[in-house]
């Protein structure tokens, strides 16, 4: 059996200037000594996993926030002001990639000397002109083609065409695998009805076969979610501060229990009369969850250290949510 394909590195060269570059000090200046952690930790994670990118979104947010023992909101003011000075490339964070030219031309080159053998580069995730200016790299040690980046060529649509179509025949990503992870992403991002979202998103992309509005095949469904325009639903599932501190207390919930997912269909509001916190969810999930010991054990223990040790909670049902 082959080794699998290894495309991360365990270590990376650095500039010794890198101190006078100025973005960097807009960055120490901006946000000191934990802006330029923050900074530092995605490139580490960036050539560790993936080589060349980060995929940003709610699950990293909360992963960099944990590590570091940082607020989300100052980490995420960090990462968007990262990208405001050309830091990350704009373009591609706007998409939910974190990565640079500098990260991706230092990869390739790293890549080349290593004498590595990469099947595949993600054109979607390199930033504009990345493999031009990296000439020395050749398509063979890359396994980047010059027709899978120039849209005009034949060949290249030709190619693209049939591994779309082979993409939507193999359904690469199945309503009951995924929908609880795309529900997840919706939830967090606050969307009124979030498993209403993920039911129009499913919907979609399942009459598309998965291809998007340039008939070009999905690849990442995550990173299609993140650039999904919500039109399903109008306000918000509850107030972003009862959101944010529920997000902490999900994803203990979620480390501890499998049937994490039945909390996602549920809304949540502050009740002012007697301060408690109500969480809204159909008659059959309440069942679900009130019968099963160790998912209420694990929600209690989450709620308690996420939540200020006098705030109390209630369960009401909602014949208008959904059911699991």
């Amino acid at each position: 059996m082959s080794r699998p394909e290894r495309i991360g590195f365990s270590f990376f060269p650095d500039d010794t200037d890198i101190f006078t570059d100025r973005k960097i000090k807009k960055l120490l200046r901006e946000y000191g000594g934990d802006g330029f952690t923050i900074y530092h930790s995605v490139k580490c994670e960036a050539y560790r996993d993936k080589g060349y990118y980060v995929i940003w979104d709610d699950d990293y947010l909360f992963d960099i926030a944990d590590l570091f023992h940082m607020d989300e909101a100052k980490v995420k003011a960090i990462i968007e002001y990262c990208a405001e000075i050309d830091l990350f490339c704009k373009e591609k964070f706007g998409n939910g990639i974190l990565t640079s030219r500098g990260i991706q031309k230092r990869w390739l080159t790293m890549t080349q000397t290593s004498k590595r053998k990469v099947k595949e580069i993600l054109p979607e995730y390199l930033v504009n002109g990345v493999i031009e200016e990296k000439s020395g790299v050749s398509s063979e040690e890359t396994k980047v083609s010059l027709e899978e980046t120039v849209e005009n060529s034949e060949e290249s649509a030709q190619r693209k065409e049939r591994k779309g179509k082979e993409v939507n025949e193999r359904n690469l990503f199945p309503r009951e695998k995924y929908f609880n992870e795309i529900l997840e992403l919706f939830y967090f991002k606050n969307y009124n009805q979030p498993w209403d979202v993920a039911e129009t998103f499913f919907n979609h992309y399942e009459k598309t076969g998965w291809n998007d509005a340039n008939g070009r095949p999905i690849k990442d469904i995550k990173a299609a979610a993140r650039n999904w325009n919500n039109h399903t639903t109008k306000g918000k599932n509850s107030s972003d501060d009862i959101l944010k501190n529920w997000q902490i207390a999900f994803h203990i919930i979620k480390s501890k229990s499998k049937d994490y997912h039945l909390f996602l269909y549920s809304g949540i509001i502050f009740r002012q009369a007697d301060r408690f916190m109500v969480f809204k969810m159909s008659e059959h999930v309440r069942a679900q969850i009130e019968g099963n010991k160790p998912l209420v054990a694990a929600f209690n223990n989450a709620f308690g250290i996420a939540f200020s040790k006098n705030q109390k909670y209630t369960i009401e049902t909602n014949k208008a949510i959904a059911t699991a």
